[in-house]
């Protein structure tokens, strides 16, 4: 169970520090609601993904109780699934209620 507290939790946190930061950069330089600032793919897709595998290896390790393994895989597929609506309805909310990129 801690360790799947703990997967949550940095996936969570680390998704808000990834917009805050890219809204601190935008905000400074001036780039808020126009064209928006050239973000490389790889920030806005690769550091949650490594977030993602961070949080299901994390994952895997809480359901070591678990006798059989497709157990444990469901357990763990269905909080990935999870996670991922998680990281696009946060994506939507900060384009939407921020403004970025609304030009």
């Amino acid at each position: 169970m801690k360790f799947a507290l703990i997967a949550w939790v940095q996936f969570v946190v680390g998704l808000l520090i990834l917009g805050a930061a890219d809204y601190y950069v935008r905000w400074r330089d001036g780039w808020l609601e126009d064209g928006g600032m050239p973000t490389p793919e790889i920030v806005w897709f690769g550091v949650p993904s490594l977030l993602g595998l961070v949080a299901m290896l994390l994952l895997w390790r809480s359901t070591v109780g678990m006798k059989r393994r497709w157990q444990r895989v469901i357990v763990v597929a269905s909080q990935a699934v999870i996670g991922l609506v998680l990281y696009g309805a946060a994506c939507l909310w900060y384009v939407i209620a921020t403004g970025v990129d609304s030009r």
